[in-house]
């Protein structure tokens, strides 16, 4: 997943052909919402807030769907995070390859 929700938020922007009207509004509902503006709202921030100790990232190099920048984002800020990275796979067969499927196992019986 992409790590700033504002990146997810402009990711749809583009996809839907939204005007910035739309999108403006969708960032106060969500500050309303939330409590903080859609920028203020990404995964590294969360990393130190929550209970979760040990993560696993599973991503492939070359999706094109979420970029892997975001994988690497996150395992920079989450203290015992391990990146499980594959070549070629893509971002729907990634988790039907049995090798993945054993090294998510595997990581899980670890724990």
């Amino acid at each position: 997943v992409p790590t700033d929700f504002a990146d997810i938020l402009l990711k749809i922007k583009s996809i839907m052909n939204f005007p910035n009207s739309v999108l403006e509004n969708v960032n106060q509902m969500v500050s309303k919402i939330a409590g903080e503006s859609p920028a203020d709202l990404t995964i590294p921030k969360a990393a130190g807030k929550t209970q979760i100790k040990d993560l696993l990232i599973v991503h492939d190099k070359k999706v094109q769907v979420v970029n892997f920048k975001y994988a690497t984002r996150i395992l920079e800020s989450w203290n015992n995070s391990k990146l499980l990275f594959t070549v070629g796979l893509g971002h729907y067969r990634i988790l039907k390859n049995k090798k993945v499927i054993e090294k998510i196992v595997s990581f899980i019986a670890e724990k």
